[in-house]
């Protein structure tokens, strides 16, 4: 359905239930947090071409921000409903959606990344704090109060099970490995992404060197390497394969439409599992920023502990 917007016009806020995503075919969208209140602060903007609102009509979750139209606004508006219709006229459109998705994943891992090492420099073992980190605890205070309201339901129950299988029609984007093989390595360039059909896949940093660590592992029906449908990341572990006969579906932009014209319940599962690790890592990052500024009040009232640095010191 063709929506029109005024400049300024609210087209969904944040809260609201995601029945519909829309496409822009004209004009500029900005997204906000917290908009019209005093903490409002502004997260990004889309462009003609741009599609807003996936996040909630893929995983059935509240808005996760409030959409304003900055110019007058053309959009087609594709209720959940009319979904299976619009991907399968244009399959390009999933790729657009899952790109969207990885994009929205990749900045706010960034973040979280960036405020996890703002959290391990508060109480280095030892050394005196790094100059500049006072600016940056700051900022992050800032996130903390902007998101104090943000009390979305836990996002561990909405990832659908899935056993894995694939479709005789897609069997040439398989992939059968050993245990032992290196699927990538950290600091590689990502091109593709892959399913778990059988086996398992652990995941380190600092493979083969004395502080290789082992941070996660995933078996079947589980996706990875989302950053490959970007095709601009890196890597940011090495993926290893840990079980005999491990089989792999490798995704890339060319097998995603493939997958999709095939097996359209597959490429819903990958779509809902980068919504899924979006929604955790924005809930990773607000622990991260409600404990920077939780050190920052208790340290401005001199009540910082023994128990509050330990559980600093343990964030990951």
């Amino acid at each position: 359905m063709k929506k029109n917007f005024k400049a300024n016009e609210i087209i969904f806020r944040q809260g609201d239930e995601g029945n519909s995503l829309f496409e822009i075919k004209s004009g500029t969208v900005a997204a906000y947090a917290d908009y019209g209140e005093a903490d409002e602060k502004k997260l990004s903007e889309a462009v003609q071409g741009s599609i807003i609102g996936e996040i909630a009509l893929v995983d059935a979750m509240p808005r996760s921000a409030t959409c304003v139209a900055v110019s007058d606004v053309e959009a087609e508006e594709i209720s959940r409903d009319e979904i299976e219709v619009y991907y399968r006229d244009d399959p390009s459109k999933i790729l657009l959606i899952a790109r969207q998705l990885c994009e929205t994943l990749s900045r706010i891992t960034d973040d979280q990344g960036e405020a996890a090492a703002t959290l391990s420099g508060l109480f280095p073992e030892g050394d005196k704090r790094k100059e500049g980190l006072v600016d940056k605890i700051r900022n992050y205070v800032a996130v903390h109060k902007m998101n104090k309201k943000y009390n979305q339901k836990s996002v561990e129950a909405t990832l659908e099970e899935d056993k894995g299988g694939v479709k005789d029609s897609y069997r040439d984007y398989i992939e059968a490995h050993d245990n032992g093989t290196v699927i990538f390595k950290e600091g590689e360039d990502a091109f593709c992404m892959y399913e778990v059909v059988s086996g398992w896949v652990d995941f380190y940093t600092s493979y083969g060197l004395p502080e290789e660590k082992l941070i996660s592992g995933i078996g079947p029906g589980r996706f990875f390497g989302e950053m490959g449908l970007i095709g601009s990341a890196k890597r940011s572990t090495t993926a290893v394969v840990t079980a005999a006969d491990t089989e792999l579906l490798r995704i890339n932009t060319d097998a995603c439409q493939k997958i999709y014209e095939e097996d359209p319940a597959k490429i819903m599962k990958l779509l809902q599992h980068l919504a899924y690790r979006i929604r955790v890592m924005t809930n990773r990052y607000l622990e991260a920023c409600a404990l920077i500024s939780e050190v920052a009040d208790a340290e401005a009232n001199g009540s910082a502990n023994d128990e509050l640095i330990a559980r600093v010191r343990a964030y990951k």
